[in-house]
């Protein structure tokens, strides 16, 4: 995985502003860069995060509503801000983003079910208990 970072830097480097693929190389190195630390330290650090986090919203200012790909961005980051919450207790922005990436797969789209399979809802539920939130996430499917 450290390879990998260092490989999806080294494109992104290489990738002129603008270029049509700078948004999933920036999803791809914040990816990369989560996994390698979970996978290093079991838990990664609030700071870490907040930097993939900065990745994931770049690449995502770089898909405007109507890009192939931004739901695929919108749900890369709602995991992320998902692992942030895990952390530090706001879920609030993570169901937006996840609620907006499912409006963007369609019923045939292979990226609906982890998009359907939004932790979020279910964290807020069990957290404040609001019912309204397990009636989405049935509905949904």
């Amino acid at each position: 995985l450290n390879n990998a970072v260092k490989h999806f830097q080294l494109v992104l480097d290489q990738c002129p502003v603008g270029h049509p693929y700078q948004a999933a190389t920036l999803t791809n190195l914040a990816w990369a860069a989560l996994k390698a630390t979970f996978k290093t330290m079991f838990k990664t650090s609030l700071k870490q995060l907040n930097e993939a986090i900065s990745l994931y919203e770049e690449a995502l200012r770089l898909c405007p509503v109507e890009h192939k790909y931004r739901h695929f961005s919108l749900d890369k980051l709602g995991g992320a801000l998902l692992a942030r919450f895990n952390q530090r207790g706001d879920v609030n922005d993570i169901i937006s983003l996840r609620r907006e990436a499912l409006t963007l797969c369609s019923l045939g789209n292979p990226s609906r079910h982890s998009t359907l399979s939004n932790p979020a809802l279910r964290t807020r539920y069990v957290k404040l208990n609001t019912s309204g939130d397990l009636d989405e996430a049935i509905n949904l499917f």
